[in-house]
């Protein structure tokens, strides 16, 4: 399924860097975690939720998904590198574009991630990205 595929890559792009640039960790500092990880965990969570009600069929469990990502022990995800090098980072566009969904309504489905997304635009605002 292209959807769910598709789906996948953007929701744990999302979640794993908004987390990573939250607490500025790589992989295997975020594995140590288990805060983070359940925050990783809920953004899914209410991603897949949403998606799941709108048809899309998912193939791989969360737990899978974050084991995947995480078994990357020495890997800094992409945003999180740009940020600790002062560039501009793409989170708020991906934020967007999630919420353009017409499907979706973020500020009623997505409370966790809506909160967490607001901690993390914080942290990128005081950092004049």
């Amino acid at each position: 399924n292209p959807y769910g595929e598709l789906y996948l890559k953007v929701i744990n792009s999302f979640a794993f860097n908004s987390v990573a640039i939250l607490y500025n960790q790589n992989n295997y500092q975020l594995s140590k975690n288990k805060e983070e990880i359940r925050n990783i965990e809920n953004i899914i969570k209410e991603f897949d939720k949403q998606v799941l009600k709108i048809g899309i069929e998912l193939n791989q469990s969360i737990k899978s998904r974050i084991n995947q990502t995480l078994n990357s022990k020495k890997h800094t995800m992409s945003m999180l590198k740009d940020f600790r090098l002062g560039k501009k980072i793409e989170l708020s566009s991906q934020w967007k574009s999630l919420n353009n969904i017409k499907e979706l309504k973020p500020k009623v489905d997505l409370i966790k991630t809506n909160l967490l997304y607001k901690r993390v635009s914080k942290v990128i605002m005081n950092a004049n990205l």
